[in-house]
Protein backbone atom coordinates (compact mmCIF):
# COMPACT_ATOMS: atom_id res chain seq x y z
CA UNK A 1 0.00 0.00 0.00
CA UNK A 2 1.34 3.43 -0.89
CA UNK A 3 1.97 5.93 1.90
CA UNK A 4 -0.48 8.39 0.34
CA UNK A 5 -3.23 5.72 0.34
CA UNK A 6 -2.62 4.98 4.02
CA UNK A 7 -2.73 8.71 4.81
CA UNK A 8 -6.01 9.12 2.91
CA UNK A 9 -7.54 6.23 4.85
CA UNK A 10 -6.24 7.66 8.14
CA UNK A 11 -7.66 11.07 7.19
CA UNK A 12 -11.14 9.67 6.47
CA UNK A 13 -11.26 7.24 9.41
CA UNK A 14 -9.68 9.04 12.33
CA UNK A 15 -8.94 7.44 15.67
CA UNK A 16 -11.66 8.60 18.12
CA UNK A 17 -9.06 8.93 20.89
CA UNK A 18 -6.67 11.02 18.75
CA UNK A 19 -8.80 13.03 16.36
CA UNK A 20 -5.94 14.85 14.62
CA UNK A 21 -5.46 15.52 10.94
CA UNK A 22 -2.14 14.14 9.66
CA UNK A 23 0.26 16.44 7.77
CA UNK A 24 3.66 16.00 6.09
CA UNK A 25 6.47 18.31 7.24
CA UNK A 26 10.26 18.45 6.95
CA UNK A 27 11.69 16.64 9.94
CA UNK A 28 13.91 18.60 12.35
CA UNK A 29 17.27 17.05 13.23
CA UNK A 30 17.44 18.21 16.85
CA UNK A 31 14.88 18.88 19.58
CA UNK A 32 14.02 22.53 20.13
CA UNK A 33 15.69 24.46 22.96
CA UNK A 34 12.83 25.18 25.37
CA UNK A 35 12.57 28.33 27.49
CA UNK A 36 12.99 26.23 30.66
CA UNK A 37 16.27 24.68 29.48
CA UNK A 38 17.49 28.06 28.21
CA UNK A 39 16.73 29.68 31.58
CA UNK A 40 18.64 26.89 33.37
CA UNK A 41 21.65 27.48 31.12
CA UNK A 42 21.58 31.23 31.80
CA UNK A 43 21.27 30.59 35.55
CA UNK A 44 24.26 28.21 35.44
CA UNK A 45 26.36 30.72 33.46
CA UNK A 46 25.58 33.48 35.96
CA UNK A 47 26.51 31.17 38.87
CA UNK A 48 29.78 30.20 37.16
CA UNK A 49 30.64 33.87 36.53
CA UNK A 50 30.21 34.66 40.24
CA UNK A 51 32.31 31.62 41.23
CA UNK A 52 35.07 32.70 38.85
CA UNK A 53 35.37 35.94 40.80
CA UNK A 54 36.27 33.70 43.77
CA UNK A 55 39.26 32.25 41.83
CA UNK A 56 37.37 29.21 40.55
CA UNK A 57 38.50 27.84 37.17
CA UNK A 58 35.82 26.80 34.70
CA UNK A 59 36.08 25.40 31.22
CA UNK A 60 32.90 25.41 29.14
CA UNK A 61 32.80 22.85 26.33
CA UNK A 62 30.31 21.72 23.72
CA UNK A 63 30.37 19.33 20.80
CA UNK A 64 28.13 18.52 17.88
CA UNK A 65 28.13 16.55 14.64
CA UNK A 66 28.05 18.29 11.25
CA UNK A 67 26.44 16.03 8.62
CA UNK A 68 27.34 16.26 4.94
CA UNK A 69 25.69 14.64 1.95
CA UNK A 70 22.44 12.72 2.07
CA UNK A 71 19.31 14.73 1.35
CA UNK A 72 20.66 17.92 -0.22
CA UNK A 73 17.66 18.77 -2.41
CA UNK A 74 14.70 16.91 -0.94
CA UNK A 75 14.77 17.02 2.82
CA UNK A 76 13.20 13.98 4.52
CA UNK A 77 9.62 14.46 5.65
CA UNK A 78 7.64 13.02 8.54
CA UNK A 79 3.93 12.56 9.18
CA UNK A 80 2.65 14.22 12.34
CA UNK A 81 -0.67 15.42 13.74
CA UNK A 82 -1.62 18.88 12.46
CA UNK A 83 -0.65 21.56 14.97
CA UNK A 84 1.79 19.30 16.86
CA UNK A 85 5.34 20.50 17.47
CA UNK A 86 7.55 18.94 14.75
CA UNK A 87 10.52 18.95 17.16
CA UNK A 88 8.77 16.22 19.17
CA UNK A 89 9.26 14.03 16.09
CA UNK A 90 12.95 14.83 15.53
CA UNK A 91 15.00 11.79 14.64
CA UNK A 92 18.46 10.97 13.36
CA UNK A 93 18.66 10.53 9.58
CA UNK A 94 21.45 8.07 8.64
CA UNK A 95 21.47 9.05 4.93
CA UNK A 96 24.48 11.42 5.12
CA UNK A 97 27.67 10.66 3.20
CA UNK A 98 30.00 11.52 6.10
CA UNK A 99 30.04 13.51 9.32
CA UNK A 100 32.53 15.56 11.30
CA UNK A 101 32.61 16.09 15.06
CA UNK A 102 33.13 19.73 16.08
CA UNK A 103 34.30 20.46 19.65
CA UNK A 104 34.95 23.86 21.18
CA UNK A 105 35.80 25.22 24.62
CA UNK A 106 36.14 28.52 26.44
CA UNK A 107 38.47 28.76 29.41
CA UNK A 108 40.46 31.29 31.42
CA UNK A 109 44.14 30.44 31.77
CA UNK A 110 46.64 32.81 33.41
CA UNK A 111 44.38 35.84 32.87
CA UNK A 112 43.98 35.00 29.19
CA UNK A 113 40.84 33.55 27.63
CA UNK A 114 41.55 30.49 25.46
CA UNK A 115 39.24 29.17 22.74
CA UNK A 116 40.48 25.72 21.64
CA UNK A 117 38.58 24.27 18.70
CA UNK A 118 38.88 20.74 17.25
CA UNK A 119 37.34 19.09 14.19
CA UNK A 120 37.68 15.37 13.47
CA UNK A 121 36.02 12.41 11.78
CA UNK A 122 34.49 9.69 13.97
CA UNK A 123 36.21 6.31 14.00
CA UNK A 124 34.99 3.76 11.49
CA UNK A 125 34.75 0.05 12.21
CA UNK A 126 38.01 -0.43 10.25
CA UNK A 127 39.81 2.13 12.45
CA UNK A 128 38.82 0.41 15.70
Amino acid sequence: MARSTAENIAHKHRDPLNNHELVRVVQPNKPVLTHDVRDLRVEYAEWATKEQENSAIFIFVDETYCHFGGHCRNKPKITKPKGADPHLYARFDPAEQFQLMVWGAIGLYEDEIKFPFWIWEPETEEDK
